[in-house]
């Protein structure tokens, strides 16, 4: 019994006390289970996520996971406002701060949303974020409340790891 705790019990502990302490703080593996970012981001596909300890120090741009409390779920978007921007969509052209945002990973510009035309800001602590896929993505064009609190976030995407076959990294 005492050589089955030790060669055993012991290594198996530390071995899940280790994994829960990379999880926690430093990656973990979303699943993307829509359509919301194709052709970016695959439905199926498995993604290694690095945590956000500083959200502050993100991009525009960058691929973010976070909490939505209104579908209570996580959920995968392209960051596309930093607190402070002024936001503007018109014929399904983005634009930051009066200037267009180059989006080159966005095939369908997709019209016709809620605030179409209509300028908003987002606020401080808070971040906006919309679907690559934007006509098959409900993000911050939909919500009723578009921004998401920086305490939501919990990472940015770096890297499919799943199908083995279409490995590669997320360039921002």
């Amino acid at each position: 019994m005492r050589t089955l705790i030790k060669e055993w019990i012991i290594p198996f502990i530390i071995a899940l006390v280790i994994a829960s302490t990379i999880k926690r703080f430093l990656f973990f593996v979303a699943f993307i289970p829509s359509g919301s970012m194709e052709n970016t981001i695959m439905t199926g596909e498995r993604l290694l996520v690095t945590r956000v300890h500083k959200p502050e120090k993100l991009e525009r741009g960058s691929i973010v996971v976070f909490y939505s409390k209104e579908g209570n779920v996580d959920l995968i978007k392209r960051l596309i406002g930093l607190p402070g921007d002024r936001i503007k969509i018109v014929d399904g052209i983005v634009y930051v701060n009066g200037e267009e945002m180059a989006e080159p990973y966005v095939e369908n510009k997709d019209k016709g949303t809620y605030f179409e035309g209509n300028e908003i800001v987002v606020p401080d602590n808070s971040y906006f974020f919309l679907g690559d896929n934007r006509a098959g993505s409900i993000d911050g064009r939909f919500w009723s409340q578009p921004f998401i609190a920086a305490e939501d976030i919990k990472g940015q995407a770096r890297l499919v790891i799943f199908p083995f076959n279409k490995i590669r990294f997320l360039d921002d």
